[in-house]
Order: C-alpha cells, then structure tokens, then sequence
C-alpha cells in the first residue's frame, strides 16, 4: 500500500510538472487521489513480478535500484553549495557540516554498495533504469522543444557516464566468468 502510494505521487508530481503524460496528473474529483497514477504504479508493479522468477530477486533488483536513487544527493549537495552561495547565506537555511568531506564519502560508499550489489543484479537494474530515463528524455525533450535541453542533458550526462561506467566495473569485477581460477 505504501509503495502504491508514494509511486503514484511521485507519477502525479512528475505528469504535474510535464515530465510525464499528462493524464497521470488528473486527480479524481471526490477523492482527490491519482487514480491514473496509481493504476500506472499498478501495471509497472505487476509487470515488475512477472518480469523476475522470485520474490527474492525482486526485493533484490528493487534494493539495488533504490541505492541508485540515493546517488544524485552527494552531488546536488555540493552543487548547490558552489550554485547557490547567496541563498545559502540567509537566515533561515540549513548547512549541513563538513559536506565536502561527507558527500564525496557518501558517494564512494554508495558505489562501493552498488558493486557490491554484484553483476546480474546491476545489469537487471539497467533493463529497468534505461527505458524510464529514455521515457523521461523524451517528455523532457517534447516539452521544452529544445530550450535549455541539451544544457539540462549536459549537467545530467555525469549520471550516464556514471551509470555506464559502475555497470562495466560491476560486470569485470564480479562477473564469475571472468574470476580467474588459481592452480
């Protein structure tokens, strides 16, 4: 229930913002809820079941998916610190301490979760992250046809190449193929 929850908000906000179609951002009128939205999350998790043999793998693939959600934070943290200085300053906001020491922290450690995550359910996490940023590319795309998108796409492109390149260190590092046996 939960997760029905959160997902279709978080499909409403996305389809409020014109990330998504905009069908997903229609509330019912006596209930106030996202019943598009929550029947969308519905099919994506029924699809997700069918997609895996087991529970296990499941919980698993959405485990390492929902450590790849986390990645974004260290970065956005110290972004905005260099950003957005003069926001930073005010009264009321909130710095946290020693961020350039623990988001960098946070972020090796994050990775080092994700390898550890080992191969098949790092390239399982790919079939599913890929077509949704493809997804969310192409409505990003349509909408602003092309003011500020390739800015956008640049200041995001560390996140594919980071994609790419924890896949490629996951799939040599802990692919039992490539273990070389010792004698």
């Amino acid at each position: 229930a939960l997760f029905s929850a959160s997902s279709s908000r978080i499909l409403y906000s996305l389809s409020h913002e014109k990330h998504l179609p905009a069908f997903l951002s229609q509330l019912n009128p006596i209930y106030y809820n996202p019943r598009k939205s929550i029947v969308a999350s519905t099919l994506v998790g029924c699809i997700f079941l069918f997609l895996f043999k087991g529970w296990y793998e499941l919980v698993a693939v959405i485990s390492v998916i929902h450590l790849f959600s986390y990645l974004p934070a260290p970065i956005i943290v110290i972004a905005n610190r260099i950003k957005n200085k003069s926001i930073l300053r005010k009264k009321d906001q909130f710095i946290m301490p020693f961020a350039k020491i623990f988001a960098p922290a946070l972020l090796f450690v994050l990775s080092m979760l994700l390898f550890s995550a080992q191969w098949p359910l790092a390239g399982e996490m790919l079939v599913l992250v890929v077509p949704g940023l493809v997804f969310y590319t192409y409505y990003e795309y349509k909408n602003h046809r092309g003011k500020g998108f390739l800015k956008a796409l640049r200041g995001a492109s560390w996140l594919i190449f980071y994609i790419v390149g924890i896949s490629l260190i996951a799939y040599m590092g802990n692919n039992p193929a490539h273990v070389v046996q010792q004698l």
